[in-house]
């Protein structure tokens, strides 16, 4: 894993949506079931569900308007992005970010992730930090928050010992 960051200092410009696409923050029981769809789809796992994501919504420190969907012009949720916010340090990190693979490659995932760091930077944030897998076998997500103005700042290995002999 690396750990990227970078100043929210001069705001970045939000990208240009797709015609119909809308982003915003949830607003009721289907939009929460939508997020929770989206992140199925985006990760192909079924552990999110939307009862889990309900709860997490009511959990300390979550913050709405911190945890925005990108949805389609069929109002379908098919990209989000969850920040979370460290008020102490002014810092904000992104977790998770997802898009549904049948509306990848339309920027949705940038949008999102820079109207996330708006809401960091108006709550009082300078910078942003996100958790990508630093390895070449899942290099688009590292080259989209690079893309963003990101930079590796830290960086984790996994170190696997030889079975004894």
């Amino acid at each position: 894993m690396v750990c990227l960051d970078r100043s929210l200092v001069g705001r970045q410009d939000m990208p240009r949506l797709p015609d119909g696409y809308t982003i915003r923050a949830q607003r009721d029981h289907a939009d929460v079931a939508g997020r929770a769809s989206a992140h199925r789809a985006a990760f192909g796992s079924t552990r999110i569900t939307t009862e889990r994501h309900a709860r997490m919504r009511e959990t300390w420190p979550y913050r709405p308007e911190l945890d925005l969907i990108a949805v389609s012009p069929d109002s379908d949720v098919v990209a989000y992005c969850q920040g979370w916010y460290d008020e102490v340090n002014g810092v904000g990190a992104f977790e998770p970010v997802g898009t549904h693979p049948g509306h990848r490659r339309l920027g949705l995932a940038r949008a999102v992730c820079t109207a996330v760091m708006h809401a960091f930077s108006d709550a009082g944030g300078h910078r942003a930090i996100v958790y990508s897998r630093g390895d070449a076998g899942y290099p688009v997500p590292k080259r989209l928050y690079e893309s963003m103005g990101f930079t590796a700042c830290t960086r984790t290995h996994t170190y696997v010992g030889r079975p004894a002999a």
